[in-house]
């Protein structure tokens, strides 16, 4: 098991920055604009991304990737929403969401803007918000300003994680598991913490 991880972790580190970075936008991009973040939270693609970094000059290049991929996100999913937005929710992955999350995510557009910027942290939630700010027609500038803020905080916050996790991983290959652990609790913690907050609003 260990040996299967630090292969994919030799892996990943051997690819470029470049594809990454684009790899990276893709996915994040279509968090927003399709759900798919419902499924497979943008965190982990962020994470895992971050442990390819292993020198100073990637590092921004990811995050330029992955704040490229909320803005396409942001601003696409809003319009997506604006235009056909009853229809996604409506389609079967929108039913299968369910209303509870719908509801918690239309709540949270109808409250302040540093609520919005929260939802990053909150997997799954954030992916509902910009089709769900078209669906409410929210201003677009509002939602976009407040989704880049908490988009560019998530997204550095998390890559950042990955790479520390990624560099010590490659310095301890015995702990590959434990620091697989550690990154896994923290990213649970956070989340579980900011949705506390958001639910409290």
């Amino acid at each position: 098991m260990l040996d299967a991880v630090d292969q994919l972790l030799t892996w990943l580190t051997d690819q470029s920055p470049i594809l990454v970075a684009t790899v990276t936008l893709l996915y994040v991009a279509l968090e927003g604009m399709l759900l798919i973040g419902v499924i497979v939270p943008g965190d982990l693609s962020l994470i895992i991304a971050g442990t390819t970094v292993d020198s100073i000059p990637e590092g921004p290049l990811v995050v330029a990737g992955g704040l490229g991929g909320v803005a396409v996100s942001a601003f696409s999913g809003h319009w997506i929403g604006r235009h056909f937005g009853p229809r996604v929710r409506a389609s079967r992955l929108g039913r299968w969401v369910g209303d509870e999350k719908w509801k918690q995510a239309e709540e949270v557009l109808h409250g302040s803007g540093w609520l919005i910027a929260l939802t990053y942290f909150v997997p799954g939630l954030n992916a509902l918000t910009p089709v769900l700010a078209g669906i409410l027609n929210m201003p677009r500038r509002r939602f976009g300003l407040w989704a880049m803020t908490g988009g560019a905080i998530w997204v550095v916050g998390y890559v950042t994680l990955g790479a520390l996790a990624g560099e010590a991983a490659r310095q301890n290959e015995g702990l590959i598991m434990p620091i697989a652990a550690g990154v896994a609790v923290v990213a649970a913690t956070i989340g579980f913490v900011v949705r506390r907050v958001v639910a409290k609003r």
